[in-house]
């Protein structure tokens, strides 16, 4: 995925959302790109509930650069309760929930935005291409290996 631009624009100011799935209030996953921090990001929410705060960020320590592609990718790890985000085959290691994940996302998979208290919002300013999803967490080994496949 891209942001939209040159690489001398100045950054989004608000979330975009490249990929989510969620419920009817929120998302219980979004990946994308995280204006506080200024940089790529996969987050998850406990609850299917209004204002619903983040279990875990984990964003890379590389800043986006726009009209640079970049390969992403999320992963929730159920048995340690921790995700990690790959960019462009890196990690900087996994992200511990701060509680349990207690509900399972039962909404459509979107892309280009997500869900916010009930409306559609952080719609992505960019270009996204070649998204894949698998049941279940996926290996450092095997995200290098779709890495390279992209790349």
């Amino acid at each position: 995925m891209q942001l939209d631009g040159d690489p001398s624009d100045p950054l989004p100011t608000e979330n975009a959302a490249a990929v989510a799935q969620g419920g009817a209030q929120v998302e219980a996953f979004v990946l994308g790109y995280d204006a506080g921090d200024q940089q790529w990001g996969f987050w998850m929410r406990g609850s299917d509930a209004a204002d619903s705060p983040a279990l875990a960020l984990a964003t890379s320590p590389v800043t986006p650069v726009p009209g640079e592609w970049v390969h992403l990718v999320g992963v929730y790890d159920a048995g340690t309760s921790a995700i990690s985000l790959y960019v462009n085959g890196q990690t900087t290691g996994p992200v511990q929930l701060s509680a349990p994940m207690t509900w399972s996302a039962t909404g459509a998979l979107t892309l280009a935005r997500e869900r916010w208290n009930g409306a559609l919002s952080n719609f992505f300013p960019g270009s996204i291409d070649q998204v894949s999803v698998y049941a279940g967490s996926v290996s450092a080994r095997e995200v290098g290996n779709l890495y390279g496949a992209t790349s």
